[in-house]
């Protein structure tokens, strides 16, 4: 998470997977994509909620569903 700040990089970060993941790209890519996805979903479950992170990732692993 380090270097995603704020709302508008979760944005972007969200918005540049997205367009790989509808791109006609390898498929290696998109297991790539979606491993990266897994990982970030487990490391928020496992992020206790009074990090000042957390309500970050939590909208993230939101935006990817």
């Amino acid at each position: 998470m380090i270097g995603l700040d704020n709302i508008e990089d979760h944005l972007a970060w969200v918005k540049v997977a997205a367009k790989l993941w509808e791109a006609p790209v390898d498929i290696c890519v998109k297991v790539s994509i979606a491993g990266a996805m897994h990982a970030v979903t487990g490391q928020t479950f496992a992020t206790p909620p009074t990090d000042p992170k957390y309500e970050l990732m939590v909208d993230i692993v939101r935006m990817s569903l």
